[in-house]
C-alpha cells in the first residue's frame, strides 16, 4: 500500500474501518481482503479492482458488507460475520490457510506428546495492542471463557475437551485434554486470545472497545452496531 495513512470504511450498507499505514508484516493483500469479505458471509458491493488501485493511492478503502457482525466479543456467538472481524483484532494459536492447513499462529510450532498431551511453542515478544506483553495467563483465560460463555452459537465445542493448560517451562505450553483429539490444534484456530484481565468483562465492554484489545494486525476505532466499524494498523 501506498505510504501515508489508510482507511477502510466498512459499512453493512456500508460498514466502514480505518486502517493506517501498515506496520512491519501487516500488509494487507488483494485476496486477504477478498477473503475477508466473503468469510464475513458478505457480498462486496461497489468494489472493482479499480476502487482496490484508488485505494492503495489514496490510503482510503470503503467496503460494503450484506452481513454485519453482531458483537465483538471474541468468544460470545461463533458466526461468520463475527469470526472474521475479531480476526483482524485478535490472534489465535493456530491459523489456518485457504485449504485448513494448521498454520503458526501465536505458537511457532507443536506436536503431540502423547494420546492426551500436545505442547506449543510460544511466540516471544507478543504484545497486545495496549503495550503489554502476551503472557500464559492470557491464553488460559481465553480458553477458560471461551469455554464458559452460554450463547445460541458457543465456541464451547472446540474448548470442552481441554482438561488442563500448563506451562512446563516458559515459552512452552502443554495442554491435556480428557480424551485423545489429533485435530486439536485446528480447535484451537477458532480461540481469539484476549487480556486476562478481561475474563469476567461482559459484552458490551468489547463492544465500546474496552475490552477489544488484541494482539492482531488491526486496533478497533469505533464500532457502531448496524451500521460501521473502524479499525486501524
Amino acid at each position: 500500500m501506498a505510504s501515508g495513512s489508510g482507511k477502510v470504511l466498512l459499512r453493512w450498507n456500508y460498514p466502514e474501518w480505518t486502517r493506517r499505514k501498515p506496520m512491519m508484516n501487516r500488509i494487507i493483500s488483494r485476496r486477504a481482503l477478498m477473503q475477508w469479505a466473503l468469510g464475513g458471509a458478505a457480498v462486496l458491493q461497489g468494489i472493482s479492482w479499480t476502487g482496490l488501485a484508488q485505494a492503495a493511492a489514496t490510503g482510503q478503502l470503503r467496503i460494503g458488507m450484506a452481513a454485519p457482525p453482531t458483537t465483538l466479543d471474541p468468544h460470545l456467538k461463533s458466526n461468520a460475520p463475527n469470526n472474521a472481524l475479531a480476526t483482524h483484532i485478535y490472534d489465535t494459536l493456530v491459523t489456518n490457510d485457504e485449504k485448513s492447513i494448521s498454520r503458526p499462529g501465536l505458537a511457532t510450532a507443536w506436536r503431540a506428546v502423547d494420546d492426551t498431551h500436545w505442547e506449543f511453542d510460544l511466540r516471544p515478544d507478543v504484545r497486545f495492542s495496549d503495550g503489554e506483553p502476551l503472557t500464559v495467563d492470557d491464553i488460559v483465560v481465553s480458553f477458560d471463557r471461551a469455554n464458559t460463555i452460554d450463547s445460541a452459537a458457543s465456541f464451547r465445542t472446540y474448548t470442552r475437551n481441554i482438561k488442563s493448560i500448563t506451562s512446563p517451562q516458559t515459552g512452552k505450553l502443554l495442554i491435556e485434554t480428557k480424551q485423545p483429539e489429533p485435530l486439536l490444534p485446528n480447535s484451537l484456530s477458532r480461540i481469539r486470545i484476549i487480556r486476562a484481565k478481561f475474563k469476567d468483562t461482559p459484552s458490551d465492554q468489547f463492544n465500546n472497545g474496552t475490552a477489544a484489545i488484541g494482539t492482531g494486525p488491526y486496533v478497533l476505532k469505533e464500532y457502531v452496531s448496524g451500521n460501521r466499524v473502524a479499525l486501524s494498523a
